[in-house]
């Protein structure tokens, strides 16, 4: 019965003496506090706590201070009451929540093993993954994790990697790479395409590595909106590196 009541909006000790009070008409703290196994000054606490929350009475008669439990129903109706005013908050709350919601997500990656969890995240893609890279920049580590440890997982979950990279020296020994690793290199020049970090994009996520130095580490994105409009512009890279793949064969 004490579960119930709590259900109610009761604490134990509100629902111990509550329950203990409705074995009787009117009773003292004492009498009370005995039925409900608390010492009479938590039981003077707590009768204190339910007067104020409307589920007890109390009446003074010669001068002895009596307390009454009042009818369970009005317990109902009081919580009702209050479910009904939870119920026209609703729609703020809600509002409160798309707010929040649609807000982009944004994440910080220190260090490498936090960058390669970054990585992991992104063998989740459903189809494709998107991204722009100049592999003259990074750190042997970073290097070795994606040829020895990443690249395969994307492989054997058979996640195309479509990327666009700084036309270098690289060039061509990416692209003979490229035919066992499950992916599609196209070029800019370098005189019109100056990025020195990585972007990849995948689901509603856009992924940004950097390197500084001796250091790596990344920031993650998530927001469809973003997502869409990056992942237009990058169809339109594509569409125009068309024209340079002869002179990279």
């Amino acid at each position: 019965m004490e579960e119930k009541l709590k259900i109610l909006g009761l604490t134990p000790n509100e629902a111990r003496v509550y329950i203990a009070l409705c074995k009787y008409e009117q009773a003292v703290v004492h009498t009370i506090a005995r039925e409900a196994g608390v010492n009479r000054t938590t039981a003077y606490g707590v009768l204190h706590k339910l007067l104020h929350k409307g589920v007890v009475a109390e009446k003074t008669l010669n001068n002895v201070k009596y307390f009454i439990a009042v009818d369970i129903d009005m317990l109902f109706e009081r919580v009702s009451r209050e479910y009904e005013d939870l119920r026209e908050s609703v729609p703020g709350i809600r509002g409160l929540q798309r707010f929040y919601t649609d807000r982009p997500k944004i994440h910080f990656f220190h260090g490498l093993e936090a960058v390669k969890s970054l990585y992991d995240d992104t063998l989740t893609a459903d189809k494709e993954i998107l991204g722009y890279v100049n592999a003259t920049y990074g750190l042997k580590a970073f290097y070795d994790f994606q040829f020895n440890d990443y690249i395969p997982k994307r492989v054997k979950k058979n996640i195309l990697y479509r990327g666009l990279y700084v036309k270098d020296d690289q060039a061509d020994g990416l692209i003979q790479q490229s035919k066992t690793m499950l992916r599609e290199v196209r070029f800019l020049p370098q005189e019109k395409f100056f990025i020195n970090h990585e972007i990849n994009m995948y689901n509603d996520k856009i992924m940004y590595i950097f390197f500084k130095k001796k250091l790596i580490y990344g920031a993650l994105i998530q927001d469809k909106d973003l997502v869409r409009t990056e992942r237009s512009i990058f169809e339109i890279l594509w569409e125009y590196s068309s024209q340079f793949l002869q002179t990279t064969s």
